[in-house]
């Protein structure tokens, strides 16, 4: 027999509702016994919500706490848990008048798209009460192959782990011991619900409420400077908790813990003994009245578990971190579309491909196909980009200082007239070909160390946030031997030309645009080379960028020579270097050029020397991370098993199956704890 169910509407899961509902119209052969109500709206979610919106006077209190306590045991062991209520709409026809006019009104719609508070969501809410228990489930969301031991690498490479989740307290505590975020080593400060249980008295609209009593001390210093916009957030800090403080003294409570746990980080340098925890109404709370001290006690920290976290708020902790924490650089990484506005908030955002959607993919920078992938992400290719990056921006800036500051000197020495001794189309092509595509094999091509060896050691790449290759220091001193470098190559043309001409039978002075030629060819050939000694690897793409870069400088100078000027072009582009070849090739101009090129470049390769015979760090941190990768090679392509916490052994799969557990209510009163294999048919 085929039984059709009417689809009359839906309720979209929103993180801040924490629940999803549907409306039907079921038919008559599947009323309960004595009902005659065929509009019944179905619901799903988290306990902490449905179980306060069930009827009170339709449940045994023992039900409901024989139900809280089991769902307790199955957070306490890591698992998933969701509530399952229904409830019949006899007056449903009545409801969904005002529904549709509330969903016709485009003032609404615009405030229920942009998340706001309408009357939309207060009609769903209006339906979402009242409910009758159906039962409980409970799964296991196993973590994806090498999870802990990423999250250990990125520990050890000196990246501070958050766990920001949607999940119960006992779930995430769990969840986070397995992956050793909160490890038994350390002393967390938990502020949740169920750590300080005055702070269920402490509701979201009560906080609104004071905020938007004291916001106007917010507004009126939005346009003076840091000084009134900091002087009006401590204000409107100091407002809020006074306010708050009187009815709810547990907020008096929280802020003296988190000061003291400040000032314990303060007196210890030993940030691994820290951590903490918190839930939906502490970061509420906090995130209101006290920022500072939230921003403080988790930058201090370890690690930081953020439990039952609406999307929003994940958003908002990494803005707290990204706002007073200055140079911090966050990452985020989430799979589903609650992790949206996360990625958003992140710095660089990853989203992971998977069974929750392509949400988080689409609204992501990057995206990977599983957790694991963040190792060779983080270690190969981003401490590549902390070492590239740096090059590439001091190079830019270098080889264009020499080209314009050997014009600037030159200028200087001819009566300020404004004379090049270069011809514009090479002045026109420095920049698009004869210097553009070294430093771009670079930038993509260079590395240091193999992969597997980067990927292996996260030592390597706490070079990168400790900022050491990239610093105001040596851009400076980059753009100092820039400086050197134009006067070098300038000057020492025209002195070596001069006295060269002074022995000759005539003892002509050579044209200004004579020694432009070889001014000109120093500047390309030593700045690439300048660039070659940066380099750590050379493969087939350097070759054919470097030695293609200056074969195509030397068929230019040849086309100068060689080839007429193409006819309308004027004679300043292309015409003074009709002798280009002859004046390079000369005696005094090749010798010329070999002494000068050996002077500019000797700085850089005696730094580098220097380096070598000391003994540099980057040597002694590639020996140690080459002799890290060996254990690697040997162990991989086996599965690493992680031992389960004491409380994760708790059921053991002869009881729950693989899958986890269903918590059962039918109109008999019968109330079980069954367990069950989702891989087992039904």
């Amino acid at each position: 027999e085929t039984l059709e169910v009417e689809l009359l509407d839906v309720f979209p899961y929103e993180s801040s509702r924490k629940r999803m509902s549907v409306v039907v119209r079921l038919p008559p052969s599947l009323l309960p016994p004595g009902s005659s109500c065929r509009e019944v709206l179905y619901c799903k979610g988290a306990d902490s919500v449905l179980l306060n919106a069930l009827d009170a006077d339709a449940h045994d209190p023992e039900l409901i706490e024989h139900t809280e306590s089991t769902l307790g045991e199955w957070s306490e062991i890591a698992l998933r848990t969701l509530v399952f209520c229904r409830r019949e709409l006899p007056h449903f026809e009545e409801w969904r008048k005002r529904y549709d006019k509330a969903r016709e009104d485009p003032e609404e719609l615009r405030r229920y798209r942009a998340g706001d508070a309408c009357r939309i969501t207060e009609l769903q809410a209006e339906l979402e009460t009242q409910l009758t228990l159906q039962g409980a489930t409970a799964i296991e969301d196993k973590l994806q192959d090498g999870v802990p031991e990423v999250l250990a690498d990125l520990r050890a490479a000196g990246v501070k782990v958050w766990m920001l989740t949607g999940d119960k307290v006992g779930t995430a505590k769990n969840i986070a011991a397995a992956c050793n975020i909160l490890p038994a080593s350390v002393d967390p400060l938990e502020i949740t619900e169920d750590a300080v249980p005055p702070l269920k008295e402490l509701t979201t609209a009560s906080m609104l409420a004071v905020h938007y009593e004291n916001r106007h001390l917010l507004t009126d210093a939005l346009e003076g400077g840091d000084t009134e916009r900091a002087d009006a957030e401590t204000a409107y800090e100091n407002a809020v908790i006074q306010s708050l403080q009187p009815k709810y003294p547990v907020v008096a409570a929280i802020r003296q813990a988190l000061e003291e746990k400040a000032a314990e980080m303060a007196k210890s340098s030993n940030s691994a003994r820290h951590a903490l925890v918190i839930d939906e109404r502490a970061i509420e709370l906090c995130g209101m009245a006290m920022p500072k001290l939230l921003a403080s006690v988790a930058n201090g920290s370890r690690s930081v578990v953020a439990c039952r976290a609406r999307k929003d708020q994940k958003a908002q902790l990494l803005q707290l971190i990204r706002r007073r924490v200055p140079g911090s650089v966050c990452l985020g990484i989430g799979d589903g579309a609650n992790d949206v506005a996360m990625l958003k908030a992140a710095h660089v955002g990853v989203g992971i491909i998977g069974k929750e959607g392509a949400q988080a993919v689409n609204n992501s920078d990057i995206a990977i196909g599983q957790f694991r992938f963040l190792r060779p992400l983080m270690f190969v290719h981003g401490r590549n980009i902390y070492r590239r990056l740096p090059v590439l921006v001091f190079y830019i800036f270098y080889k264009n200082i020499i080209e314009t500051l050997v014009q600037y000197w030159f200028t200087t020495s001819a009566a300020w007239s404004g004379e090049t001794p270069f011809v514009q189309l090479v002045i026109n092509w420095y920049n698009m070909f004869y210097t553009a595509i070294p430093i771009i094999a670079f930038a993509f091509n260079d590395s240091d160390l193999p992969a597997e060896v980067a990927e292996a050691s996260p030592a390597a790449y706490q070079i990168g946030l400790a900022a050491r290759w990239y610093s105001h220091r040596r851009f400076w001193l980059w753009q100092l031997e820039a400086l050197y470098f134009s006067l070098v190559v300038l000057y020492g043309p025209f002195l070596a030309l001069s006295v060269a001409a002074a022995h000759t039978q005539d003892g002509a002075t050579p044209g200004h645009f004579e020694v432009g030629v070889v001014v000109q060819n120093l500047v390309v050939v030593c700045a690439t080379i300048r660039l070659v000694l940066e380099l750590h690897v050379i493969t087939v793409v350097e070759v054919v960028a470097y030695v293609g870069s200056l074969i195509f400088w030397a068929l230019n100078l040849y086309m100068f020579s060689e080839v007429n000027a193409p006819a309308g072009m004027c004679y300043e582009c292309w015409g003074p270097w009709n002798d280009a070849a002859t004046v390079l090739l000369s005696p005094i101009a090749m010798l010329t050029s070999l002494v000068l090129g050996a002077i500019v470049l000797t700085p850089r390769w005696a730094s580098k020397a220097w380096n070598a015979v000391r003994g540099s760090e980057t040597k002694e941190m590639r020996a140690t991370a080459i002799a890290a990768v060996r254990p690697t090679r040997q162990t991989r392509g086996r599965r690493t098993k992680m031992a389960k916490p004491p409380m994760m052994r708790k059921y053991s799969s002869k009881t729950a199956g693989e899958a986890g557990f269903a918590f059962s209510v039918d109109e008999r009163s019968a109330r079980r704890a069954l367990g069950f294999d989702a891989k087992r048919p039904a």
